[in-house]
């Protein structure tokens, strides 16, 4: 027993060190960031020509992220962060007010996986929550998003509840289209289920009883913008564009005839964070300190430059090269 204990202790120690590595990084990649005045104007002028989808939304300024300097503590936990807590979903901006809120008409539940007890908090060892694209809809729109962190799923509705009234966002054989559904059935939709977790988890949820008798709706015609590696394809959303695609879907059929060109992006701000993130990247390898170095996790990535023939400081990782070959 002393000998466990001491094997504990020192696990426990080699994981407090690995913690302050992982901190003080952080802390200089945050000073560095604060020399330098990020400006994604640079963006549009360069990239012009190869737009994304993410070019075009109508979202609140960047400019409260841009200027926050370096991580703070989440008044709550205390744990050190940067724009928001991922566990107790609150923004760290300096002015609330600068925090975009979104209007949702309908609720949503998101499931998250998770296996191992960690910190007291229940997680899937190869999933990070900060990873997760979907928080950040909690953080825009904590009225209407409930974030649940459970491997199995409840009753979701009443068998005295009409079948349309809670649908399942994940794209099954049998999955219906949004962008086919009438108005009808979409003012019947009450709630909106969504599953996060990796591709290759989620049989473990549509194997429960409470999954497979929920209707299923799905994405079909949308290309995702995620930046990390991904072996499946474009059409395999991040959960969170997947919940902007559904809301704005249901805006065009409910509320625009159909009509793309009326949809006014009141939904938009569901990818704020998202965007940014994805600017940042963007930014960081046209203007920023990885300017002539290659984006490794996907080739044509980086939008408005010629890649580099060759990075030398940085190479593909192996798990990646055996990817490109498998495919």
């Amino acid at each position: 027993m002393k000998r466990q204990s001491n094997t504990m202790e020192k696990k426990g120690q080699e994981e407090e060190e690995v913690k302050e590595q992982g901190v003080q990084k952080r802390q200089k990649l945050d000073q560095n960031n604060q020399e330098k005045k990020i400006d994604f104007s640079v963006l549009n002028e360069r990239q012009d020509q190869q737009q994304s989808y993410i070019d075009k939304l109508k979202l609140n300024s960047f400019n409260a992220l841009i200027e926050m300097k370096g991580r703070k503590d989440c008044p709550k936990c205390k744990c050190s962060r940067k724009y928001f807590c991922y566990d107790c979903y609150i923004p760290l901006n300096d002015d609330l007010a600068t925090v975009p809120r979104v209007d949702l008409p309908i609720e949503v539940t998101v499931y998250i996986y998770l296996l191992e007890l960690y910190f007291n908090r229940l997680r899937h060892p190869k999933e990070k929550i900060s990873k997760s694209s979907i928080v950040a809809s909690k953080i825009v729109a904590p009225e209407k998003v409930q974030i649940v962190h459970e491997m199995d799923i409840s009753s979701l509705r009443d068998d005295d509840e009409d079948y349309d009234s809670v649908v399942l966002l994940f794209p099954t054989d049998d999955a219906q289209e949004v962008i086919k559904m009438s108005e009808e059935e979409l003012a019947k939709i009450k709630k909106v289920v969504i599953i996060d977790c990796t591709w290759n988890q989620t049989h473990h949820f549509l194997k429960q009883a409470n999954v497979k008798k929920i209707k299923k709706i799905k994405i079909q015609t949308e290309k995702t913008v995620f930046w990390r590696y991904q072996r499946i394809s474009e059409a395999n959303l991040a959960t969170i564009e997947a919940l902007y695609y559904f809301f704005r879907d249901y805006d065009v059929n409910k509320n625009c005839s159909g009509d793309y060109a009326k949809y006014d992006g009141k939904y938009d701000n569901l990818l704020y964070y998202y965007a940014f993130n994805y600017k940042l990247i963007q930014y960081e390898y046209v203007e920023g300190s990885k300017k002539d170095k290659k984006f490794i996790r996907m080739d044509n990535y980086i939008k408005g430059r010629d890649e580099p023939e060759q990075d030398t400081k940085h190479h593909k990782p192996a798990y990646l090269a055996q990817n490109d070959k498998k495919e």
